[in-house]
């Protein structure tokens, strides 16, 4: 069910309408509840992501990649990703909604074979908390 319709020119520069859901509203809601933020938490959300990725279709490729999935992130994206992240020293990276559905509950698991395989990741010294809503840099 719509909640707000905002406009932006998000990364293109050409203004569009953007539906956010109630249940995407809700789901932000108890990401950032449940997170127990601290003062040093720097927290990026799933919009953040998307424009460093350029589009939704980046983002989830991105987390694909992250839980073990089938998706691939160029050395060119996973560098800007990297600089990015450094440059604004973000602690706390949340999903909601159509990512979780996406995910699903094997993140965790899916993600720590991953960093225990010593397959490269765009961010392998993060890890999955809260699964699957929350992922913490460690």
């Amino acid at each position: 069910m719509p909640a707000v319709i905002v406009y932006t020119s998000g990364t293109t520069g050409e203004p569009k309408g953007v539906l956010h859901t109630n249940d995407s509203l809700n789901a932000d809601a108890v990401a950032k509840a449940m997170m127990k933020k601290k003062p040093e938490h720097m927290i990026i959300g799933p919009a953040f992501i998307s424009a460093i990725m350029k589009s939704c279709k980046g983002n989830m490729r991105w987390l694909k990649t992250l839980a073990g999935g089938g998706g691939a992130i160029s050395d060119e994206e996973e560098k800007k990703l990297n600089e990015i992240l450094a440059k604004c020293h973000a602690t706390v990276e949340y999903t909601v909604g159509y990512e979780m559905t996406e995910l699903g509950a094997a993140v965790c698991t899916n993600m720590n074979r991953c960093n225990q395989s010593g397959l490269k990741r765009p961010i392998q010294r993060w890890k999955c908390c809260l699964c699957p809503i929350i992922f913490c840099k460690v």
